[in-house]
């Protein structure tokens, strides 16, 4: 089995920027390399988020939906309860 390795890294923060980061870490009692990972863990998810989202909008406007296709989903939904399907 792969162990998991780490990687170290020197950063600068601006300093008010690391006060808060401090702030939080103490009041909450996580080290502060775990404050980071999680930080960073967050902010990859909601980018990550952002970016599927936006894909997903992309293609509504790359085709957007017509009064058929609302026409046609109505149909098929009022045929199922038509022979008892919903």
């Amino acid at each position: 089995m792969r162990r998991a390795t780490t990687t170290r890294t020197s950063t600068s923060f601006p300093t008010d920027l690391w006060r808060g980061i401090e702030t939080d870490r103490k009041r909450r009692g996580v080290p502060r390399s775990r404050w980071l990972q999680e930080a960073a863990r967050e902010y990859l998810a909601r980018h990550n988020e952002a970016e599927r989202e936006a894909r997903y909008f992309a293609g509504y406007e790359a085709i957007p939906d017509t009064d058929d296709d609302f026409k046609g989903v109505a149909r098929l939904g009022a045929e199922a309860l038509d022979r008892g399907d919903a």
